[in-house]
């Protein structure tokens, strides 16, 4: 039996969700989710309002950097904190 391809939202929810459950840390939820919004899914197929969300999410997590000293030198760097704010900001945002 051939299962159908998951939705593009629900692929980044659940991202979402193994990051807020402590599954991934945060370097792997950063990872994880660039490739995912970049390369995996088809933005095409979320809504309006879900790719907003989704899109602010990813203009953060490419901007985490787990070294102190970068976001010395660099202060449009994140951290973990900073992550874990936009992660919960998407999540309430998404309803889930």
């Amino acid at each position: 039996m051939i299962m159908p391809e998951p939705n593009a939202g629900a692929v980044l929810a659940h991202a979402i969700m193994q990051y807020r459950s402590g599954d991934l840390t945060t370097v792997e939820f950063c990872a994880t989710y660039e490739c995912l919004y970049n390369l995996e899914i088809d933005k095409d197929s979320l809504s309006p309002v879900h790719r907003s969300i989704f899109q602010q999410l990813f203009d953060d997590v490419i901007w985490y950097s787990p070294f102190p000293e970068d976001r010395a030198r660099y202060p449009g760097y994140r951290d973990e904190i900073a992550i874990h704010l936009a992660v919960e900001r998407a999540w309430h945002a998404l309803c889930l």
